[in-house]
């Protein structure tokens, strides 16, 4: 797609056709209240919606594990001569047959 193969092009071309649902809804206003761009005020909004709505959150306590742990598996790894580390599935398999969060209901 890009005009110049193998080639970096500018980010502003694709940002309209491209830019995530969410970011053209609360975007400018996530860049006037909150740090980091703007994403850590969405995220906090994300959370609260999510809480006043009693629909899921975006990021369940089964993501924070694995986010998580991801340290911890690291460290052994390096300790290990980079050895690979057998990643934990904290869900189970669950997570092969979980929803898609919806991102419109803002």
């Amino acid at each position: 797609r890009s005009p110049k193969p193998d080639a970096w092009e500018p980010m502003e071309a694709y940002y309209k056709e491209f830019e995530h649902p969410l970011w053209k809804a609360l975007g400018e206003k996530a860049r006037k209240r909150g740090g980091h761009g703007g994403g850590d005020w969405l995220e906090v909004h994300r959370l609260i919606n999510a809480l006043r709505t009693g629909t899921p959150p975006d990021m369940d306590v089964y993501d924070a594990a694995t986010w998580s742990c991801i340290i911890e598996l690291s460290e052994k790894s390096v300790a290990d001569r980079s050895s690979p580390m057998d990643f934990p599935d904290f869900t189970h398999g669950r997570w092969q047959t979980a929803q898609p969060i919806g991102i419109l209901g803002l």
